[in-house]
């Protein structure tokens, strides 16, 4: 890759780079749904074969160094069919540097985020009965990790997915939406998608809500980089809350 990712210059809220359209389609993004496996699966393997030779032992760090692979191939399929191949670079994408002081305004707002979606979270168990905790979403049956286990899913969760999924989500499929229906559809339907494909159906207002302010952010700063912070720190927290509670 030969672009940097946080470009030369911060870009200022109401930024021209709204306007240029998409060099990336659609089908492109199918390509890197269809090839992401098959990139994953040749990853895995060797760390399975050469790093975790005692998965049972390592049953945390293994699951994790997988989820990591998993993103690092989702991320490198994405750059290569969505960007590379279409002459785009990762600033087109979203990866455009800001200003410190907006990353600082990043903390109130996942503040903020975070109440709202205790409520929601809340007003679905009353309506759909138990909704999945941060514990059972992360380590299951578990009673307690290890300070590793915990390093591998900080890194799985606070860094690889945030950056990825901010990349796939409202990188490359917002702005393909928001140029061809209006913002606030876009908005609700990349959030949907977002909800969608993270397989937790008790979670999918939850995770709405979060598309929802994190296309929000990427459409109010044109910069991945505000909502990456969002993201990074609202799971950062829960994985530290988890470590405090159960960790050895």
């Amino acid at each position: 890759m030969d672009e940097t990712l946080t470009g030369t210059e911060p870009v200022e809220p109401g930024s021209s780079a709204r306007s240029v359209e998409p060099a990336w389609r659609a089908r492109d993004l199918l390509l890197v749904a269809l090839t992401t496996p098959l990139l994953a699966t040749l990853l895995i393997l060797p760390m399975f074969v050469f790093v975790f030779r005692g998965p049972s032992e390592y049953s945390f760090v293994a699951i994790s160094g997988a989820g990591i692979a998993i993103y690092v191939a989702l991320f490198l399929s994405a750059w290569y069919f969505a960007l590379k191949r279409r002459g785009a670079t990762l600033r087109e994408a979203g990866f455009r540097s800001v200003s410190g002081a907006t990353l600082a305004r990043m903390i109130p707002v996942t503040i903020g985020m975070m109440v709202i979606n205790a409520i929601v979270i809340a007003g679905s168990a009353a309506v759909f009965g138990d909704v999945p905790t941060a514990q059972d979403q992360v380590v299951g049956d578990a009673t307690s990790i290890t300070f590793q286990d915990f390093i591998w899913l900080f890194v799985l969760g606070a860094v690889a997915a945030p950056i990825v999924e901010e990349f796939i989500f409202r990188g490359l499929l917002y702005p393909l939406m928001r140029k061809r229906i209006k913002v606030v559809m876009a908005v609700i339907l990349s959030a949907l998608a977002f909800a969608a494909l993270h397989f937790l159906p008790p979670l999918i207002p939850a995770l709405l809500t979060m598309g929802v302010v994190l296309a929000i952010v990427v459409e109010r700063y044109n910069s991945l980089y505000p909502a990456i912070v969002v993201h990074a720190l609202n799971n950062g927290v829960a994985l530290i809350a988890l470590y405090v509670a159960i960790g050895q």
